[in-house]
């Protein structure tokens, strides 16, 4: 059964989960990103199951949901971004699930990925773009793993 079909890549809109995808503990909702023509303007969607309609939650790419319920995405997905603005995919955002407001932010010191949690959140994996290699943070540092390169997903 089909739960979501975004169609083809159409640079007039987002119309593909380019970067990311997420379900919520029980089942009951998925989290999905849409990228548009713009290699960082990226978009998080809400959608309840079995038949609800997408709503818009965020700006950002690579969905996950925390231990806690928060929804995690790397941000900033700007292509021109002002003076002092933070690069593209440069932060990483905890917002509420429901209304999307922000509850954390922090810097990554490489542009994000993918990522996603252990099950106690004490952990997160991170890759990056494009060079597709993967970083552990723990304790608010960043240690790269050794050995892995070339992986564009993870899923703890």
């Amino acid at each position: 059964r089909t739960i979501l079909d975004l169609g083809p890549y159409d640079e007039t809109g987002p119309t593909i989960a380019s970067s990311g995808l997420a379900f919520t503990p029980d089942g009951s909702t998925i989290y999905y990103s849409t990228r548009g023509g713009q290699p960082y303007a990226a978009t998080v969607w809400r959608l309840a199951l079995p038949a609800g309609k997408p709503e818009r939650v965020a700006s950002g790419q690579g969905p996950s949901i925390s231990p806690d319920g928060l929804l995690g995405v790397v941000c900033c997905s700007n292509p021109d971004p002002a003076p002092g603005d933070p690069e593209p995919n440069r932060d990483f955002v905890l917002h509420d699930p429901i209304t999307g407001d922000e509850r954390e932010r922090f810097a990554l010191p490489f542009l994000g990925g993918f990522h996603d949690y252990d099950s106690t959140g004490a952990y997160q994996l991170f890759t990056t773009w494009p060079a597709s290699v993967v970083f552990l943070r723990f304790n608010e540092e960043f240690t790269k793993i050794p050995g892995l390169q070339d992986i564009d997903t993870v899923v703890w």
